[in-house]
Protein backbone atom coordinates (compact mmCIF):
# COMPACT_ATOMS: atom_id res chain seq x y z
CA UNK A 1 0.00 0.00 0.00
CA UNK A 2 2.75 2.23 0.62
CA UNK A 3 4.02 1.72 -2.70
CA UNK A 4 -0.05 3.19 -3.72
CA UNK A 5 0.74 5.97 -1.70
CA UNK A 6 3.95 7.03 -3.00
CA UNK A 7 2.59 6.77 -5.91
CA UNK A 8 -0.19 8.56 -5.52
CA UNK A 9 1.56 10.84 -3.82
CA UNK A 10 3.87 11.61 -6.97
CA UNK A 11 1.06 11.91 -9.02
CA UNK A 12 -0.42 14.59 -6.90
CA UNK A 13 2.61 16.64 -7.04
CA UNK A 14 3.31 16.41 -10.37
CA UNK A 15 -0.51 17.87 -10.90
CA UNK A 16 0.26 20.04 -8.97
CA UNK A 17 3.65 21.66 -10.03
CA UNK A 18 2.30 21.24 -13.65
CA UNK A 19 -0.57 23.73 -12.19
CA UNK A 20 2.01 25.98 -10.08
CA UNK A 21 4.39 26.15 -13.95
CA UNK A 22 0.65 27.22 -15.63
CA UNK A 23 -0.24 29.56 -13.27
CA UNK A 24 2.56 31.06 -13.16
CA UNK A 25 3.05 31.38 -16.86
CA UNK A 26 -0.76 32.77 -16.55
CA UNK A 27 0.32 35.65 -14.15
CA UNK A 28 3.35 35.93 -16.19
CA UNK A 29 1.48 36.62 -19.41
CA UNK A 30 -1.21 38.76 -17.34
CA UNK A 31 2.04 40.61 -16.39
CA UNK A 32 2.83 41.09 -19.71
CA UNK A 33 -0.05 42.47 -20.65
CA UNK A 34 -0.59 44.93 -17.98
CA UNK A 35 2.58 46.33 -18.88
CA UNK A 36 1.51 46.71 -22.53
CA UNK A 37 -2.16 48.29 -21.69
CA UNK A 38 0.43 50.58 -19.24
CA UNK A 39 2.13 51.53 -22.15
CA UNK A 40 -0.95 51.98 -24.29
CA UNK A 41 -2.69 54.30 -21.70
CA UNK A 42 0.71 56.61 -21.19
CA UNK A 43 0.52 56.94 -25.00
CA UNK A 44 -3.16 57.55 -25.31
CA UNK A 45 -2.26 60.48 -22.37
CA UNK A 46 0.53 61.49 -24.66
CA UNK A 47 -1.53 61.83 -28.03
CA UNK A 48 -4.27 63.59 -25.61
CA UNK A 49 -2.45 65.95 -24.61
CA UNK A 50 -1.68 66.88 -27.88
CA UNK A 51 -4.86 67.37 -29.01
CA UNK A 52 -5.25 69.64 -26.34
CA UNK A 53 -2.38 71.64 -26.98
CA UNK A 54 -3.42 71.84 -30.51
CA UNK A 55 -6.90 72.84 -29.47
CA UNK A 56 -5.38 75.93 -27.32
CA UNK A 57 -3.42 76.91 -30.35
CA UNK A 58 -6.07 76.86 -32.68
CA UNK A 59 -7.96 78.89 -30.31
CA UNK A 60 -5.40 81.40 -30.17
CA UNK A 61 -5.27 81.39 -33.52
CA UNK A 62 -9.34 81.60 -34.02
CA UNK A 63 -9.20 84.63 -31.46
CA UNK A 64 -6.64 86.43 -33.38
CA UNK A 65 -8.69 86.04 -36.57
CA UNK A 66 -11.71 87.46 -35.05
CA UNK A 67 -9.99 90.47 -34.63
CA UNK A 68 -8.59 90.93 -37.67
CA UNK A 69 -12.27 90.09 -38.84
CA UNK A 70 -13.72 92.85 -36.28
CA UNK A 71 -11.50 95.15 -38.44
CA UNK A 72 -12.80 93.64 -42.16
CA UNK A 73 -16.06 94.13 -40.83
CA UNK A 74 -15.53 98.12 -40.22
CA UNK A 75 -13.86 98.31 -43.43
CA UNK A 76 -16.53 96.33 -45.35
CA UNK A 77 -19.14 98.54 -43.69
CA UNK A 78 -16.88 101.91 -44.98
CA UNK A 79 -17.34 100.24 -48.34
CA UNK A 80 -21.22 99.49 -48.29
CA UNK A 81 -21.31 103.59 -47.96
CA UNK A 82 -19.64 104.18 -50.77
CA UNK A 83 -20.67 101.68 -52.84
CA UNK A 84 -24.42 102.90 -51.99
CA UNK A 85 -22.89 106.89 -53.27
CA UNK A 86 -22.08 104.78 -56.35
CA UNK A 87 -25.02 103.39 -56.79
CA UNK A 88 -26.91 106.38 -56.89
CA UNK A 89 -24.47 107.66 -59.89
CA UNK A 90 -24.88 105.03 -61.79
CA UNK A 91 -28.50 105.11 -61.98
CA UNK A 92 -28.12 108.36 -63.24
CA UNK A 93 -25.68 106.87 -65.80
CA UNK A 94 -28.25 103.45 -66.73
CA UNK A 95 -30.78 106.48 -67.65
CA UNK A 96 -28.02 107.92 -69.95
CA UNK A 97 -26.95 104.26 -71.11
CA UNK A 98 -30.95 103.74 -71.69
CA UNK A 99 -31.37 106.53 -73.87
CA UNK A 100 -28.49 105.64 -76.04
CA UNK A 101 -29.52 102.06 -75.88
CA UNK A 102 -32.99 103.54 -77.83
CA UNK A 103 -30.91 105.33 -80.27
CA UNK A 104 -28.77 102.39 -81.05
CA UNK A 105 -31.79 99.95 -81.63
CA UNK A 106 -32.73 102.47 -84.83
CA UNK A 107 -29.29 101.62 -85.72
CA UNK A 108 -29.49 98.29 -85.67
CA UNK A 109 -32.59 97.91 -87.84
CA UNK A 110 -30.98 100.09 -90.63
CA UNK A 111 -27.60 97.61 -90.10
CA UNK A 112 -29.89 94.78 -90.64
CA UNK A 113 -31.14 96.00 -94.14
CA UNK A 114 -27.38 96.32 -94.73
CA UNK A 115 -26.11 92.99 -93.71
CA UNK A 116 -29.00 90.69 -95.64
CA UNK A 117 -27.21 92.77 -98.95
CA UNK A 118 -23.85 91.68 -97.19
CA UNK A 119 -24.97 88.03 -96.74
CA UNK A 120 -25.88 87.64 -100.24
CA UNK A 121 -22.36 89.42 -101.54
CA UNK A 122 -20.18 87.27 -99.26
CA UNK A 123 -22.21 83.87 -100.65
CA UNK A 124 -22.05 84.93 -104.38
CA UNK A 125 -17.58 85.82 -103.58
CA UNK A 126 -17.39 82.72 -101.53
CA UNK A 127 -18.97 80.79 -104.18
CA UNK A 128 -16.33 82.35 -106.69
CA UNK A 129 -13.33 82.00 -105.14
CA UNK A 130 -14.31 78.18 -104.22
CA UNK A 131 -14.43 77.91 -108.09
CA UNK A 132 -11.14 79.47 -108.67
CA UNK A 133 -9.24 77.64 -106.25
CA UNK A 134 -11.13 74.21 -107.42
CA UNK A 135 -9.50 75.24 -110.79
CA UNK A 136 -5.89 76.22 -109.49
CA UNK A 137 -6.18 72.38 -107.78
CA UNK A 138 -7.27 70.76 -110.79
CA UNK A 139 -5.06 72.68 -112.83
CA UNK A 140 -1.42 71.80 -110.49
CA UNK A 141 -2.95 67.87 -109.97
CA UNK A 142 -2.92 68.06 -113.81
CA UNK A 143 0.89 69.31 -114.34
CA UNK A 144 2.00 66.84 -111.45
CA UNK A 145 0.13 63.85 -113.73
CA UNK A 146 -1.93 62.63 -110.86
CA UNK A 147 -4.12 59.64 -112.30
CA UNK A 148 -7.08 61.04 -110.26
CA UNK A 149 -7.37 64.24 -111.95
CA UNK A 150 -9.85 62.79 -114.18
CA UNK A 151 -12.04 61.34 -110.94
CA UNK A 152 -11.83 64.76 -109.68
CA UNK A 153 -13.27 66.49 -113.00
CA UNK A 154 -15.82 64.17 -113.02
CA UNK A 155 -17.09 64.42 -109.60
CA UNK A 156 -16.93 68.09 -109.86
CA UNK A 157 -18.52 67.97 -113.41
CA UNK A 158 -16.08 69.77 -115.15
Amino acid sequence: MSDNNNELLTQILQTLNTFQVQTTKSINDLREEVRENKKEIQKSREIENEHWQENLRRWNENDKKWEKNEKRWEQNEKRWEENDRRWKENEKRWEENDRRWKENEKRWEENKKLWKQYEINREKDKKDLTDILLKYDISISTQLEDKNVHKMKKILKM
